[in-house]
């Protein structure tokens, strides 16, 4: 066993109101039958302006950027889907998947060897933010790209378990696992997210420098999420606007504008000035209350979420020699 201490500060954070919450929070697909396209509603013609602690240095962090907590991290689900990841309560749910793999279901599979295989089925109705249908080799493609020696992926600790991922047709991906891994029905990974083949591969069969510095990782970015990139205003905004063909529930605002603000004063006192409606990790908490209260007193009514930002982390190294203890299930004692 091993240990992965964090040193970011232990902080509380604040999303300043419940729709920057709701806006950016990974989206949970509405409840429809198999096969059958929930049918679109547009999303309010409302704004909302939410301060981000600094300016991203792309959209998707795989390349070698920022992950975690970057300001990209934040608001990643808003742009973009997993297979599968977990709610705001922790536990596993699908996104683009049409279910969580299950041992119950048959579609997670234990192997004597201590291989696995997990298949992962794609809703039928999900499209990228130009238009094109999600297939099973947009999934493959992104486990290509993430294991690729030759560029330099930010993390490739769970595509590096995984010995290949077959797809039988457009809509099933089956994954073969080089050995036990807990979590291989929650894809929460940054790298384990699908990129679009139609758009990338050619680029990245022919020059993988050049693939690395495509436009697509930022200002260009195509994503599956609830709202799609409409553009990025370097050194200002980002604008973000709800995207009618999602497959889950249509988004609630029409138009989401991610500011960037370093500054804890400036998000502060735009806060206050009411040119903002909210933030996220952006200030400090005697600053959060401050705001709070300024605008009870103006008769608004703003949600405060406080979290931790640090945490510490202990996990096995899933490595040889490998503890016995995530494999073989401990002696029975009386």
């Amino acid at each position: 066993m091993h240990a992965e201490h964090s040193s970011r500060r232990l902080l509380p954070a604040v999303l300043g109101l419940v729709l920057g919450l709701a806006a950016c929070a990974p989206t949970a697909p509405a409840s429809t039958p198999a096969g059958e396209v929930q049918p679109s509603q547009p999303a309010q013609a409302k704004t909302l302006t939410i301060a981000l602690q600094g300016e991203p240095s792309s959209v998707h962090p795989i390349m070698g950027g920022e992950v975690g907590g970057s300001p990209a991290g934040h608001v990643n689900g808003a742009l973009h889907q997993r297979l599968t990841t977990y709610d705001n309560k922790g536990r596993p749910m699908a996104q683009v998947a049409t279910e969580v793999p299950s041992i119950e279901a048959g579609s997670w599979v234990l192997n004597q060897d201590g291989t696995m295989q997990t298949t992962y089925r794609l809703r039928p109705n999900v499209v990228w933010h130009d238009g094109r249908p999600l297939t099973a080799g947009d999934v493959v493609f992104a486990w290509r790209v993430a294991r690729d020696p030759d560029l330099p992926i930010a993390s490739r600790d769970v595509a590096g378990l995984i010995s290949s991922i077959d797809a039988p047709d457009d809509t099933t991906a089956v994954f073969n696992w080089s050995r036990p891994y807990p979590q291989a029905n929650v894809l929460s990974e940054f790298e384990m997210s699908p990129l679009p083949q139609h758009l990338l591969e050619q680029t990245y069969n022919a020059d993988k420098e050049a693939f690395q510095r495509l436009p697509y990782w930022g200002t260009e970015f195509v994503g599956l999420g609830p709202y799609r990139l409409d553009r990025w205003e370097l050194g200002s905004r980002w604008v973000l606007k709800a995207f009618e063909q999602f497959y889950g529930a249509p988004a609630k605002i029409g138009t989401v504008i991610l500011a960037f603000i370093a500054d804890e004063s400036a998000t502060t006192a735009n806060m206050l000035a009411g040119a903002i409606d909210g933030e996220i990790r952006g200030i400090d908490f005697p600053k959060v209350m401050l705001v709070k209260e300024e605008w009870e007193k103006a008769g608004r009514k703003p949600l405060v979420t406080v979290e931790l930002v640090g945490t510490r982390v202990v996990e096995a190294q899933y490595r040889d020699p490998r503890p016995a203890a995530i494999i073989d299930a401990p002696p029975h004692r009386t």
